[in-house]
């Protein structure tokens, strides 16, 4: 229905495309948007309507500007009240200054294409999932984001970063505790396969080959 939310959290996958592909599996197929939030996140709190608003009816995959991108996909430096939000952030990091997070105010939109972003806190039109397809699962410890976001790009679909909202990722703290290296080696020679033959916009850098690590 509309003006509905609907939280779908299931525990049985560890990482990350195939519990995204079975929450789409069972996420309401009537919804207009479906987000991806991972655990180590903490969103502001008008970012998802902010990020909704700007979205509307466009084919577009968008998410809000954070800590984590503030020095790969573009240069600033975040506060959380008088403190600096570093890249990779801890609670310790941060504590006293939560609620500065929380109720961080939304800025005029504007909207970056940086190429691709990092799929940690982003939001999704239903009919940009229903054209671009599932997320490829032999992709399941990292690129996964990369590879949709040049997916979509090919059908014409641009992945952007709203500056105006905020969440705040602390980065790597999930996934390096329950992805073996055997995982990670799988993944990369997925996405070498992939891309690296291919000529043009497939021709795309290996992510952590450019500093990317989150």
């Amino acid at each position: 229905p509309s003006g509905k939310v609907r939280f779908v959290w299931d525990d049985r996958f560890t990482n990350l495309t195939k519990k995204w592909n079975h929450g789409l599996s069972i996420s309401n197929p009537e919804s207009k948007y479906v987000m991806l939030i991972s655990d180590d996140v903490m969103v502001a709190q008008d970012t998802i309507v902010a990020l909704a608003e700007v979205a509307g009816d466009q084919r577009l995959i968008l998410s809000p500007g954070s800590n984590c991108d503030s020095t790969t996909r573009f240069y600033t430096q975040y506060f959380a009240g008088p403190v600096p939000v570093p890249h990779k952030c801890t609670l310790q990091d941060i504590e006293g200054h939560e609620s500065s997070v929380i109720e961080r105010p939304l800025t005029h939109p504007f909207l970056i294409d940086p190429g691709w972003i990092s799929f940690y806190c982003t939001l999704f039109p239903r009919t940009v999932l229903n054209e671009v397809g599932s997320f490829d699962e032999r992709l399941d410890v990292r690129y996964n984001d990369a590879d949709y976001c040049q997916r979509a790009r090919a059908l014409g679909i641009p992945s952007l970063i709203h500056l105006g909202c905020f969440a705040l990722h602390f980065g790597d703290r999930t996934l390096p505790k329950c992805t073996t290296e055997a995982e990670y080696k799988a993944a990369d020679l997925a996405y070498r396969e992939k891309y690296q033959p291919l000529p043009g916009p497939y021709d795309l850098v290996i992510p952590e080959d450019n500093g990317d690590l989150l």
